[in-house]
């Protein structure tokens, strides 16, 4: 498990998206055909994923953490190193070359409430990466795709992703 001395930077194999009220990284390394999972973030894991830039260590993430929501900073760090854990696991991170400075925690106007922060692997179907996101043809949002009322293609539309 990562320490809280530790830095970490993004990976530039992956983007970060906020869409539609969810914020997610995708894997930008291989072939669209190849992609067989996208990342879920939860807020917390989205605040702290946004400093992971190669400057700051864990410990001052999770002090900023701590002073942003409603969580003690020990297990603010708890939540962190598991969560980096699992982000290396994913390659979305990479431990930086430089050791990380401790910037203070910037003062919150208000506390927001607080939940571990959290990444979800979201399985695809090569079938509806391949095609884009099958949901929209059926919603009337976005374009409709050719083949998305195919019987072949139904897994996309009762995926709800």
């Amino acid at each position: 498990m990562p320490t809280m001395n530790r830095v970490l930077a993004r990976s530039e194999e992956f983007v970060f998206r906020a869409i539609a009220g969810e914020t997610i990284l995708v894997p930008i390394r291989n072939e669209v055909a190849d992609l067989v999972a996208i990342y879920r973030l939860n807020a917390t894991g989205a605040f702290a994923w946004e400093r992971m830039d190669g400057t700051s260590a864990l410990g001052a993430i999770a002090a900023q953490m701590a002073a942003s929501f409603e969580v003690p900073a020990d297990r603010a760090a708890c939540d962190l190193a598991a969560f980096a854990a699992d982000l290396e696991a994913a390659g979305a991170v990479v431990a930086a070359r430089r050791d990380g400075d401790v910037r203070p925690a910037a003062p919150a106007a208000s506390r927001q409430p607080y939940e571990p922060p959290a990444l979800t692997r979201v399985p695809l179907d090569a079938r509806c990466a391949v095609l884009g996101f099958c949901k929209q043809a059926g919603t009337g949002a976005g374009p409709a795709l050719p083949g998305c009322r195919d019987p072949l293609f139904s897994p996309c539309l009762s995926q709800g992703s």
